[in-house]
């Protein structure tokens, strides 16, 4: 499956990206509230999720660098996770982070869809506010499931969009 909006084209990610991934992952490590480049666990998954073909990327129909990216999880049968989501800062509030999730609720195909973002309160309001909203906007809706405290000590909130 492969969107085209506004000179964006989000596409599956193989191999060859990884690079970009790290470059995109460095520049949101603070929003994230951890070290993600260059860590044993940020490269088996970001690995683990372009193998299996669940790993996205929004790019430049210009020039073709990714400006943003997502990671999917299929844990259950009926639910698919978007666990990963971040949008390069210079292309924000352009579309890409809609294109993303758009093309995660079309490849969830029918299923419901859960997401966790920043919770209220996270210090980098702008950013978290930002994610949220766009959640928000698209269908998802607030859940009462419990979610550890992100790595920095900041809140995380489960989303939950139904078809």
């Amino acid at each position: 499956m492969t969107s085209d909006t506004n000179g964006i084209v989000v596409v599956r990610s193989t191999v060859a990206d990884v690079a970009a991934w790290n470059e995109l992952a460095s520049e949101v490590e603070r929003e994230f509230g951890a070290r993600l480049v260059g860590t044993e666990d940020w490269t088996s998954r970001l690995l683990a999720h372009i193998n299996g073909g669940q790993a996205w990327c929004a790019r430049s129909a210009a020039d073709s660098s990714i400006v943003g990216g997502m990671w999917l999880s299929y844990g259950s049968a009926d639910t698919v996770t978007l666990s990963w989501l971040a949008v390069r800062s210079a292309h924000r509030r352009q579309g890409i982070g809609r294109a993303l999730v758009e093309t995660a609720l079309a490849v969830a195909a029918g299923r419901a869809m859960r997401v966790v973002t920043f919770g209220e309160g996270h210090p980098l309001q702008s950013e978290a506010g930002a994610a949220r909203a766009l959640y928000l906007k698209l269908g998802f809706e607030p859940t009462a499931e419990i979610v550890p405290i992100g790595p920095d000590g900041t809140p995380r909130a489960v989303l939950r969009y139904n078809r």
